[in-house]
């Protein structure tokens, strides 16, 4: 059962980081302002996911919600420093 439940939660983590990642997006925010909403304590669902699935899940959900939005990501910070 126990194995059933983390599947489970690991589910709606997925979700929830997806349609999170959509509302800002189709709110015309960056996937970089994204990013740094999952890092603010008070977004609570989107700093769960940050801090279970870790950054790099993160990113690579905004990507691919982006993409089938048909939306670029470039993980350059802005103003185009490396």
């Amino acid at each position: 059962h126990l194995s059933q439940l983390r599947k489970a939660k690991g589910l709606t983590q997925e979700t929830m980081a997806e349609c999170f990642i959509v509302e800002f997006m189709r709110l015309g925010y960056d996937h970089h302002r994204i990013l740094t909403l999952f890092g603010n304590p008070f977004y609570i669902g989107m700093h769960m996911v940050l801090e279970n699935r870790g950054e790099a899940y993160v990113r690579q959900k905004i990507e691919s919600t982006f993409a089938r939005w048909g939306r670029p990501v470039c993980w350059t910070p802005k103003g185009g420093q490396s």
